[in-house]
């Protein structure tokens, strides 16, 4: 393959050479005597190096023996026998142009317009220093970056490449083009700043620079165009403020657009002494302030937009006389600014604007007196608030929304629709304001207080003093805490006081509150889980009570929680399984109740736990092998369950135990030799178990009081051992048989 590519390479430039010197040899001395033959083959490149036998019109070009000058788009000075013109606009020329181009140095006109150009424009273009017209334009495929010898074209008058794939910076050398009256570099992907050389093109009428990606700021030089006609330097990235100097291009400039960059800043009102602009665009930027009155000056204006800004105000424009078009929509103008423009001639553009106002989220306490102002100027102007999207009254000719007093009902977001009878194409809206009408943590504690009294049946209370009093600050109700530095609820004490009935999730608001004691009462059905955000909580007392709902998870979230004490209700359910997560807990208390279920894994977390009492409920299982981790225990009372199982080695490691109670449950095995070491304990209790293996607890003699160890399954091997255990008081009987009888038949022989 790579063969046969290489011959054809080397035929085709055979067959281009063989073309070069019949072609010459045909013509002779009849084309010398018309053309310098360097213009001919510079020529002769330019159609081979663009497929000319593919043009649209190569009449001349391929015909033996015809005068270049009759070539199509060729012009010839017959004087000096210099190609002057080579016009093939529009004749699908593709390719790239030969470095020969360079050697036409007489050429005046080169138009290469509307083609599809590929490759870079060469540097050997800057040798055509006889050059004053030069159209590049409609080349898409055309690329690479302008070469700086374009500098050196200094009798250039009209320069247009655009719609090209072209990019990079205007070279500097640009500014001794000063003969240059049209320059366009525009539709294309040139970047980097704006030159401040451009200014001295005293000549230039025409400069257009739009649709590339040039940044920075506009050069102030180009003030100093004296002969500027028109000037876009639209759809770039240019910022920063539009330069005062524009104004010195006076009454010369007829067009003036710098719409679609990201120019900033208030408009300098120099620029509006510009008496015969027709056409005058800063749409589509980020500048601010006013559209101010010195735009009347711009007095043959046909076209006139602002468009797209942010903007806030605009002068009285009526008198404009020659305006036919005026584009002031998506700004911050309100209908102060638009009335009084109504009566512009010709087409006024002035809908949409921006929305109106600020945001505003607002968090009141009910009973206050709130009020927002919007004003939308303009005499003929209604406004329809909304809330929450559905009208909120009737329309209004003020902007006042006030609420006194507010009330819960009350929140919502308001936004509202502002209409005027003269400006009938916009609707102005506000910017939605957040009303959140809230109780302040103090009244959010009085509520939680007024709903536990009329919950809980507070009127038959035993004790109920000050309660509901509207005379008597909180702290003054019977056995309610307030902190003096808050304010807030902190504890509240009504063991054994009559309450009846279930708990409000009201509590839960009492977000300060650190010891609820409700103990002795008939409280019924469960603990809400909106008490988990009692985050402050340190004692929860509501035992002796009536709770028959199962424990929350949410309960278990608790921070600060130390005790929990829930014994004596008619709670079901299982521990929950993030009890782990009380981390300050230190006493859990939920014996007698109807609890179920096994031992979560979690309760081996609680590293501070001293007493925990969990007799006389349904749990089954095994107690974990890790129980032992609970090393804090004093007080355990696992009794009267249906735990089974060994009772695990590891409790050897509670050491500050103190009370041990094991009895009617289904523990099996020996009791582990390893609780010797249980040297702080005082009260041992195994009993109507099904233990089978007792260790010498007499080490224990000295601080151990009362060991229980009757109704398992121990020997006297196991008794005899802990009898000597002075001043402790051991209950070993009875015991369970350790083995089936046996009948002994004597036969009598």
């Amino acid at each position: 393959m790579r063969d046969k590519s290489e011959k054809f390479q080397m035929n085709r430039t055979i067959r281009k050479i063989i073309f070069i010197n019949l072609f010459v040899f045909l013509l002779g001395a009849n084309l010398t005597a018309q053309v310098v033959s360097g213009d001919s083959l510079a020529l002769i490149e330019i159609f081979q190096s663009t497929n000319g036998n593919s043009w649209t019109n190569n009449s001349g070009w391929r015909l033996i023996g015809a005068r270049v000058g009759t070539w199509y788009g060729v012009q010839v000075n017959s004087l000096t026998r210099r190609v002057t013109q080579l016009n093939l606009q529009n004749n699908n020329l593709t390719g790239a142009l030969p470095t020969q181009i360079g050697s036409l140095t007489g050429l005046q006109t080169l138009n290469l317009s509307g083609n599809d150009l590929g490759g870079t424009l060469p540097g050997q273009i800057g040798n055509l220093t006889a050059l004053r017209n030069l159209f590049l334009a409609n080349n898409p495929r055309l690329g690479g970056t302008l070469p700086s010898s374009i500098g050196n074209l200094v009798n250039l008058q009209y320069f247009q490449i655009w719609k090209t794939s072209m990019s990079g910076n205007i070279p500097s050398g640009i500014q001794f083009l000063t003969s240059l009256r049209s320059l366009y570099l525009a539709t294309s992907d040139f970047d980097g700043p704006l030159p401040a050389g451009l200014g001295g093109m005293k000549s230039l009428t025409d400069l257009g620079l739009g649709g590339n990606n040039y940044t920075g700021s506009i050069p102030a030089e180009i003030g100093q165009m004296s002969s500027l006609q028109s000037l876009s330097l639209d759809n770039n990235q240019l910022s920063g403020p539009i330069p005062k100097e524009i104004g010195q291009l006076g009454s010369t400039l007829t067009r003036f657009d710098v719409s679609n960059n990201l120019l900033s800043d208030k408009l300098p009102v120099e620029i509006f002494n510009l008496p015969n602009v027709t056409y005058f665009s800063v749409e589509n930027n980020d500048l601010i302030g006013e559209i101010p009155p010195e735009t009347a000056n711009l007095s043959s204006v046909i076209t006139l937009s602002f468009h797209n800004n942010h903007f806030t105000n605009m002068a009285d424009l009526g008198g404009m006389t020659t305006l036919q078009y005026t584009h002031v929509s998506k700004n911050n103008l309100d209908f102060g600014d638009i009335e009084p423009n109504m009566d512009i001639p010709g087409g006024f553009w002035y809908s949409q604007q921006d929305t109106i106002g600020l945001p505003i989220n607002r968090v009141v306490n009910p009973g206050q007196t709130v009020t927002f102002f919007t004003n939308a100027g303009g005499t003929q102007t209604s406004y329809q608030w909304k809330k929450d999207g559905s009208n909120f009254g009737s329309a209004r000719s003020t902007g006042t929304l006030q609420f006194s007093p507010v009330k819960i009902e009350d929140a919502g977001v308001y936004t509202c629709d502002i209409t005027n009878t003269l400006a009938t194409a916009l609707t102005l809206q506000r910017h939605p304001i957040t009303l959140q009408v809230e109780y302040s943590p103090r009244q959010l504690d009085s509520l939680a207080l007024v709903d536990l009294y009329n919950q809980m049946d507070g009127a038959n209370w035993t004790l109920k003093t000050n309660w509901l009093s509207t005379t008597q600050k909180i702290n003054n109700w019977y056995r309610v805490s307030v902190s003096s530095s808050t304010g807030r609820v902190t504890a509240i004490s009504l063991n054994q006081n009559n309450l009846t009935g279930v708990l409000p999730k009201a509590i839960g608001d009492l977000d300060q509150l650190e010891n609820l004691y409700l103990g002795l009462n008939n409280i019924s059905g469960g603990l809400p889980a909106e008490m988990a955000n009692l985050t402050s909580l340190r004692e929860l007392w509501i035992n002796q009570n009536d709770l028959d709902q199962a424990i929350p998870a949410a309960i278990c979230t608790l921070p600060a929680l130390e005790r929990l004490r829930l014994e004596y209700n008619k709670i079901p359910g299982p521990i929950p399984d993030n009890i782990g997560s009380l981390s300050a807990l230190w006493d859990l208390s939920l014996a007698e109740n109807q609890m179920t279920g096994s031992l979560p894994s979690s309760l081996m977390q609680l590293s501070n736990l001293t007493n925990l009492w969990i007799s006389h409920n349904q749990f089954s299982g095994q107690v974990p092998e890790n129980f032992g981790d609970l090393n804090k225990i004093k007080y355990l009372y696992l009794d009267n369950n249906n735990f089974e199982g060994p009772i695990p080695g590891s409790m050897a490691a509670m050491t500050a135990l103190e009370e041990l109670v094991l009895e009617y449950n289904q523990f099996s095995g020996d009791v582990p030799a390893t609780l010797t070491g249980l040297t702080s304990v005082k009260n041992i209790n195994f009993q109507h178990n099904q233990l089978v293996g007792l260790p010498d607890l007499s080490l224990l003699a000295s601080t151990l009081d009362n060991l229980y160890a009757n109704d398992n399954r121990f020997t006297f091997e196991d008794i005899e051992p802990n009898l000597g255990a002075a001043g402790t008081s051991f209950i070993y009987w009875p015991q369970a048989e350790v083995s089936a009888p046996v009948d002994t038949i004597i036969s009598q022989g």
